[in-house]
């Protein structure tokens, strides 16, 4: 009985002991499966957060260019607008003028018509810079411009010897008389004058209406 009684112990004591490391080994295992899914988790949330942040900053990206774009229309819209109503007021500025100089300084009754050619006959000499030139205005300005032909020669040189110190430049005006500027064309309504060399391969047009195309197109935007 003796022996039985301590087989039975040590059964009983081998089973707790069997217990004991069979909790030990589950709990083991249940820390290291917590751990693993703990792990897991955070890679898991800390993946989804990088998707969400890049999705996120895609998002952001594509609504910052396309309010871009939009503003950039707006503001291009805004621009043109700008430029054609500008425009519309140069072209009805230009056709004012055109019609002002038609009307009022054009006429060879204006003195101020006399002194605004000659202004426009000295600059082209001094475009050209040729010892003799050849000169067309319209028919009705010849009586009252062709003897002052020679005064503005004489002008050019004293302003040449003025600014450059130097009596080499002189200008000889022969007057075409028998080609004018054609009196129905815009040249001939608003007036001025045609200065070429005298081998007529050197053109210089300073009619009213090119000096006021000329405004016009300085005036656009670059």
């Amino acid at each position: 009985m003796a022996g039985y009684s301590q087989l039975s112990t040590d059964s009983f004591e081998l089973k707790r002991v069997m217990r004991q490391e069979a909790h030990e080994k589950a709990f083991e295992i249940k820390v290291m499966s917590q751990r693993m899914f703990e792990k897991e988790k955070t890679n898991i949330v800390t993946e989804g957060k990088k998707n969400v942040d890049a999705y996120v900053d895609k998002m952001r990206r594509e609504l910052q260019t396309e309010m871009n774009i939009k503003r950039s229309t707006k503001i291009n819209k805004s621009r043109m607008k700008k430029m054609n109503v500008r425009n519309d007021l140069m072209k009805e500025l230009i056709s004012e003028s055109l019609s002002r100089m038609e009307e009022e300084l054009a006429s060879p009754d204006n003195s101020e018509y006399a002194e605004v050619l000659k202004n426009l006959a000295i600059q082209s000499m001094i475009k050209l810079m040729e010892k003799k030139v050849l000169i067309k205005w319209r028919e009705k300005d010849m009586d009252i411009l062709k003897d002052m032909a020679e005064d503005w020669s004489t002008e050019f040189a004293e302003l040449m010897a003025r600014e450059t110190e130097t009596e080499d430049y002189s200008c000889e005006i022969e007057v075409m008389e028998s080609n004018f500027i054609k009196e129905e064309s815009q040249a001939g309504k608003c007036g001025g004058l045609v200065m070429c060399s005298n081998d007529k391969l050197i053109v210089c047009s300073n009619t009213l209406n090119e000096r006021l195309n000329l405004c016009y197109e300085e005036s656009l935007p670059v």
